[in-house]
């Protein structure tokens, strides 16, 4: 049955434009990815081109990636030209959590740091709740409606 309606989800996620958003907040030195609809590795090599060129831009700010509006939808080979575009452009350590709510989101993450292990500084963990994600990357929990409304931002940009 759960398999079911992910796969019904997935099909209404098909119809959903692809989101790809950023937003910087110097204040408490972080980047917030946003993404929506069904993601490939096209879409996120794209909003990493605009990150870059973003004037607030710092590669040592930390990285807090938005996925649970998100269908993973890349391979093992889109992984790799995630991780190859990161190595080349943005490969600085850092902490990057990543909120997800499915099992495919999940996945996608993991395979991200299993393959990135070896080429990448970045340190990566994956959470379900913002809470969790923000004592993480080691900000005061007194920020989370700044970075909640920063996403819903995001959301409707």
């Amino acid at each position: 049955y759960a398999g079911l309606l992910v796969s019904q989800a997935k099909r209404l996620l098909l119809n959903v434009q692809k989101v790809c958003r950023h937003k910087i907040l110097p204040e408490l030195n972080l980047i917030i990815e946003y993404f929506a609809g069904p993601i490939d590795a096209e879409c996120v090599v794209a909003e990493k081109n605009r990150m870059i060129k973003d004037p607030l831009f710092d590669q040592s700010y930390n990285v807090l990636d938005d996925f649970r509006d998100a269908s993973m939808d890349y391979s093992i080979e889109g992984t790799k030209e995630i991780i190859e575009w990161i190595a080349r452009n943005h490969n600085y350590s850092r902490k990057a959590a990543h909120l997800t709510t499915s099992p495919d989101q999940v996945v996608a993450t993991t395979l991200f740091d299993k393959l990135k292990s070896t080429e990448l500084v970045i340190n990566l963990k994956i959470f379900s709740t913002l809470e969790q994600a923000i004592n993480w990357i080691d900000l005061d929990a007194k920020v989370q409606p700044i970075i909640e409304l920063a996403i819903e931002n995001l959301k409707s940009e």
